[in-house]
């Protein structure tokens, strides 16, 4: 069984074009994190902890034990949480380019308050000023099509991307289907994964873009450092968005690991 946790502000049927590749080999289950269900509500949280232990929650009512673990991004830290504190989960964990932030980024979210961060963090910003409605699907694409982060991803995995991400609106037109103020949430409670990543006993998979924004190559070393034993590698040419950038690069490694 491989269980996927996917990124803040995308859902899981936005990677469509990575997990139909691995769902013919072996059975998959992508869970929603808290964001995507219907009526909560994003002051709820106060850490990616408690993501971590809504994961334990499900996969146990699932009856799920022994999976191999892939996430992106926040989904990649919330797993390294969920493997430290239940190694009986997983066989093995793969991390796609993980939040692991210096020090200092952690050191003011626990010196400020969430709803100063919400203001002031510059994703949190970002993530409240953005647009989360258009007329069509057409208008949609014309408008994120231009951004920055997607322009290592194809026209065929954009569009892919995009169906996942987008829901028809009840009152006309399409929206977001990830709400903007959960991701500001997310991105003003940024979680220590640290003591997760020297203290997990899984066999240890991590993955970085070459042009990752997320993972500095400074961190790179240092993870390297505290890590040794870890499986570490660098996928040239990709950045933090790499599930979608090379879906099939990434199926490939992870395949190859289900047969390891």
């Amino acid at each position: 069984m491989i269980l996927f946790l996917h990124a803040n502000g995308y859902p899981p049927e936005s990677y469509r074009p990575l997990l139909d590749r691995l769902q013919g080999r072996e059975p998959l289950q992508a869970l929603s994190l808290r964001p995507l269900h219907e009526g909560s509500a994003p002051q709820s949280l106060r850490s990616w902890a408690e993501l971590a232990d809504e994961v334990i929650l499900e996969m146990d009512k699932r009856s799920l034990q022994g999976c191999l673990g892939l996430g992106h991004s926040l989904g990649a830290v919330v797993l390294l949480l969920v493997a430290r504190k239940r190694p009986d989960l997983f066989r093995r964990i793969v991390l796609l380019d993980p939040v692991f932030l210096p020090l200092w980024v952690y050191l003011v979210g626990a010196l400020m308050p969430v709803s100063w961060l919400e203001r002031h963090a510059p994703l949190a910003k970002t993530a409240l000023r953005r647009r989360g409605h258009w007329p069509d699907r057409e208008g949609a694409h014309r408008q994120l099509r231009k951004r920055r982060v997607f322009h290592r991803i194809d026209d065929a995995g954009f569009d892919a991307m995009l169906d996942g991400m987008l829901a028809p609106d009840p009152d006309g037109g399409v929206r977001l289907r990830y709400p903007k103020a959960w991701e500001a949430r997310i991105y003003a409670t940024p979680t220590w994964p640290y003591t997760a990543l020297l203290r997990v006993r899984t066999p240890l998979h991590i993955l970085r873009g070459e042009h990752s924004d997320t993972i500095s190559p400074f961190t790179w070393k240092a993870i390297r450092h505290l890590r040794p034993d870890a499986d570490l590698r660098e996928m040239a040419g990709a950045g933090h968005l790499l599930p979608f950038e090379q879906p099939a690069d990434v199926a490939g490694i992870v395949l190859s690991l289900l047969s390891d």
